[in-house]
């Protein structure tokens, strides 16, 4: 079943509540898996996210801001299909025609770290380790519905991660 929503259709506080819910989730799931501490929901990076988001939607541009305070990741899909959930029970129904995914930009950005290694981390692989970088406590996320059914994700992080040199302390368990 795909997302109906037409281009730009306002989402409901509530459906914005809720995917951004899913995303933390799996955020701290993900985490869980290399011995990082839980994120927490931070509302000015939220805010941030969501301004970012909605500036790429209406210029159509999409892009990393190359903000220094804050690390992010982004994400977009159109059109985004929300079927491709490979049996997990994360699918919510917002309404009766609009179903979403949280966790599938985060299962995107994770799937990086499969040929991850602290010894030399690659530009392709930088999504990963914003996810599970140990000094990062706190996560903001913005979303849009962008033309043709698809879905813009921006999450913001903080302190920001991938430092150069701090791989190794900030990525992975230390008996691994």
């Amino acid at each position: 079943m795909l997302c109906f929503v037409s281009s730009f259709q306002a989402l409901t506080d509530d459906e914005r509540a809720k995917f951004r819910a899913e995303v933390l989730d799996r955020h701290n799931a993900v985490r869980k898996q290399y011995c990082a501490k839980t994120l927490e929901r931070n509302t000015t990076l939220e805010q941030q996210a969501q301004k970012y988001c909605d500036d790429m939607a209406k210029s159509g541009n999409f892009a990393h801001s190359n903000r220094t305070d804050a690390g992010e990741n982004s994400y977009q899909h159109t059109p985004f299909d929300y079927t491709k959930n490979n049996g997990r029970s994360w699918l919510v129904a917002f309404n009766f025609d609009r179903f979403c995914l949280g966790a599938t930009p985060v299962d995107y950005w994770a799937a990086e770290g499969a040929n991850y290694t602290s010894t030399k981390p690659v530009p392709t692989e930088l999504h990963f380790t914003q996810i599970v970088w140990k000094a990062t406590t706190s996560l903001g996320v913005g979303l849009c519905v962008i033309p043709n059914n698809g879905l813009m994700v921006v999450a913001n992080y903080y302190p920001r991660g991938n430092y150069e040199g701090q791989f190794a302390a900030n990525v992975g368990c230390s008996n691994q």
